[in-house]
């Protein structure tokens, strides 16, 4: 970034480092793990045998909170899918919601969506436990696919900001902030003025007081704004359950981008950069340069075919690696290259022949004269299909 700048400074008008995307995990420490789920129930609630409706019950407790609340208030709650359409984000769907907020603080929507996360399952052993126990039961921490809420807030200091509610045992959040947002909202209470366009800043009135108030993002802000909702948002407790659970939530960095950006005055330095990137990459893009981008050293043990596809209608360069079986099918030809109708795999060969790229692909024919001549095929030999 600095040769960047030491080539293309005149043409440079403001340089600036914030934080840009930042996802927070939060968990209640004293229910991670199953003995504590064990501690929590029997010896905090007093239920002495922990079956999966003793989990569920809490689960039903906080959907029916959820519905009463957003009835209450006015919040739209949204399944995905079908909401937000397929190809939209979710940050440029909801944005119309957070007009509605008319720049107050509260809850622009909430969107529900079914996805894997970790939880507990409750079953009860197939023989009886020596200390013939009949309440005992055996709790298992695993990964399930449930209900989880998406709770869409306009705060005061972060801005636009979500959070994401696990809806079963032990109730896990995820926190999404945007490091740009909390600029914005700095700027605003400065009284500078700004031009912004998504993740970025197009033109502010002081240049320092944009790089002040990104340096005023701390750890203890974002933990400070994690907590005030998620004590509002997540499944309530009794005091003698929050005194057992203490200190309560606590939030590790799931992701955080440093984001540097520089605003030219005039776009044609950058034109000139981005050819220059276009052929730098056609350069270094090749099947045969794989090992510089991806670690692997190809020798002639290499069970695979690779191939360099030049698309000449935008400035890029794909390329694949082909597996051993990968046998040309029903093919199409178009001059030297060749393309299997059902799975639009396409390679270099000669010769045109139906075959099976896969064995899910069009039946086979009978075996050509020439199968035995070609390179790194393994067939067999009662039939046409590859072992």
């Amino acid at each position: 970034m600095q040769r960047l700048l030491e080539l293309l400074g005149p043409a440079v008008q403001f340089v600036y480092t914030c934080w840009d995307r930042i996802v927070l995990n939060g968990y209640i420490e004293r229910l991670q793990r199953p003995e504590n789920l064990i501690y929590f129930f029997h010896d905090v609630v007093g239920i002495a045998c922990i079956e999966p409706a003793v989990l569920e019950q809490r689960t039903n407790a906080y959907k029916a909170w959820v519905r009463r609340v957003t009835d209450e208030l006015g919040i739209p709650v949204l399944a995905a899918p079908p909401a937000p359409p397929k190809g939209v984000r979710k940050e440029d769907f909801v944005q119309p919601f957070y007009r509605r907020l008319k720049g107050e603080p509260g809850i622009a929507c909430v969107l529900t969506s079914m996805e894997q996360s970790r939880t507990f399952v409750s079953y009860t052993p197939q023989w009886t436990p020596p200390s013939g126990d009949a309440n005992y039961r055996f709790i298992k921490a695993c990964r399930k696919r449930f209900l989880h809420y998406y709770w869409y807030a306009l705060d005061p200091v972060m801005g636009p900001m979500s959070v994401r509610v696990a809806s079963y045992f032990p109730f896990n959040v995820t926190c999404y902030l945007n490091g740009h947002s909390f600029v914005a909202q700095e700027l605003t209470r400065a009284g500078v003025r700004f031009r912004k366009a998504d993740n970025a800043f197009l033109g502010v009135a002081d240049v320092d007081a944009l790089q002040a108030a990104a340096d005023h993002l701390s750890a203890t802000v974002l933990q400070r704004r994690c907590a005030f909702w998620v004590r509002r948002l997540v499944p309530t407790f009794s005091p003698l359950e929050r005194a057992a659970l203490q200190p309560g939530y606590r939030y590790s960095m799931a992701q955080m981008e440093l984001a540097t950006d520089i605003v030219f005055k005039r776009s044609a330095p950058l034109k000139a950069m981005f050819q220059r990137a276009c052929e730098l990459g056609v350069l270094v893009g090749g099947a045969e340069r794989t090992t510089h981008l991806f670690g692997r050293h190809i020798t002639r043990r290499y069970q695979g075919k690779l191939q360099t596809v030049l698309v000449t209608s935008t400035p890029t360069v794909s390329f694949a690696t082909k597996p051993a079986r990968t046998i040309p099918a029903t093919l199409a030809s178009d001059g030297d290259w060749t393309t299997c109708r059902c799975c639009a795999t396409s390679w270099r060969r000669p010769t045109t022949a139906a075959w099976p790229c896969r064995r899910t692909c069009w039946p086979a024919p009978s075996i050509p004269a020439n199968w035995r001549r070609w390179p790194n095929r393994r067939w067999s030999a009662s039939g046409a299909s590859p072992v």
